[in-house]
């Protein structure tokens, strides 16, 4: 029996891979695949929980030909440049200087991490990274991330379900077309 589902899968990987392999921005393609068929990258050794930041950075290489220093989540921001977040803002505020393949800094508060210092010795602005993938199918924004589990999830409903706040845009180096 053939299942629709796996095709619909297999068919939106192949067309995003022909893509990338004819240089197409793969921006369009990637919106009109549903965040639930599509398959995030397997990157093996960063697949375990607790290895956000060396997922999101070899994930957003791969996809978007993005560089970012290697350094754990909280460190990202001394390694690479970033964008301050305010507070108060609408996620739609908090992303108008995102683009697709930026990494955003992420305050977990249930994290084991959030209460210890980072390498210059303040506390940690956020424990998890996440990419920026822009919008999906529905037009919500969404993002890629390995949260125990790589996985493609849109960024509003994970933010409330476990009362995450972006805290930063994290910039990297884009290949000049």
């Amino acid at each position: 029996m053939i299942n629709r589902n796996s095709i619909k899968k297999s068919l939106g990987n192949y067309l995003l891979a022909f893509a990338l392999l004819a240089g197409c921005e793969n921006t369009v393609l990637e919106e009109k695949l549903d965040t639930k068929t599509r398959t995030p990258p397997h990157i093996s050794s960063y697949e375990k929980p607790g290895l956000c930041a060396g997922y999101a950075r070899i994930a957003a290489q791969e996809l978007y030909g993005i560089e970012y220093a290697r350094a754990d989540s909280w460190n990202l921001r001394y390694v690479n440049s970033t964008l301050e977040v305010k507070e108060e803002s609408s996620i739609s505020d908090l992303l108008n200087d995102a683009e697709i393949g930026d990494l955003l800094g992420i305050h977990y508060p249930l994290s084991r991490h959030k209460d210890e210092l980072d390498r210059q010795g303040n506390m940690r602005k956020y424990t998890h990274v996440a990419i920026y993938t822009g919008k999906n199918e529905k037009g919500n924004d969404e993002i890629l991330h390995n949260f125990n589990g790589p996985r493609y999830e849109e960024l509003a409903p994970f933010l409330e379900k476990h009362n995450c706040k972006i805290k930063e845009i994290i910039k990297g180096k884009r290949k000049k077309k």
